[in-house]
């Protein structure tokens, strides 16, 4: 399955990295915003694997986005991780108010792509893992859920069974419904069949 990126830049569309041009051979693809309201729109419909977040020093702008993008998500999803990505170097004070305002980590631009890769390589692992839990989830409740319809199906069926083929014994061989009623009693005893056999797949794979 492919996995989004969203590249953020509150000055303008963010220049592309060396680095993401290579992303698409691990089903990774990029998007870039150039501004925070671009970026939230993303954010509500893709269900991003990370944004990474330019971060050139710490101001009000930036803390806003940081605290914005943490917390907008996709319906039925979650917010992505956000990083920082810094041109240049940041002091322990700025890393730590980057980290307060709910950074998850810091890149640099000039960081060995073999790291970053690493970085999204977990990421998207966990994504996955995430992804199948949730089908995990799905599958139960599908089985609860066809474990009820086939109960509420099986009565009504072995009641007009059993009432058809009371029908067709009373019913003289003469009479033009005979053959009828013989076709009707075959045919709701085959469809039961189907259901019981149905049973048994789930008996055995539940």
């Amino acid at each position: 399955m492919n996995h989004y990126l969203l590249h953020v830049s509150l000055q303008g569309k963010p220049e592309p990295l060396p680095w993401q041009e290579r992303l698409a051979e691990r089903k990774v693809i990029v998007l870039r915003a150039a501004s925070l309201r671009e970026a939230v729109q993303y954010c509500r419909v893709y269900k991003l694997l990370l944004v990474v977040l330019e971060c050139d020093g710490c101001g009000a702008a930036l803390h806003e986005a940081v605290a914005t993008l943490a917390a907008t998500a996709p319906e039925g999803g979650q917010p992505p991780p956000v990083l920082g990505l810094s041109a240049g170097p940041l002091s322990e004070g700025q890393r730590d108010e980057l980290a307060a305002a709910g950074l998850v980590g810091l890149l640099a631009k000039d960081d060995p792509e073999r790291f970053i890769r690493w970085r999204l390589d977990l990421l998207a692992a966990l994504s996955d893992l995430r992804h199948f839990e949730q089908a995990r989830v799905n599958v139960t409740t599908l089985a609860a859920d066809t474990r009820t319809h086939l109960h509420d199906l099986s009565q009504p069926l072995s009641a007009v069974l059993g009432r058809l083929q009371l029908m067709a014994a009373k019913c003289p061989p003469d009479d033009p419904n005979a053959a009828m009623l013989r076709e009707l009693v075959r045919l709701t005893f085959e469809v039961t069949q189907q259901v019981m056999a149905i049973h048994q797949l789930h008996r055995q794979f539940s």
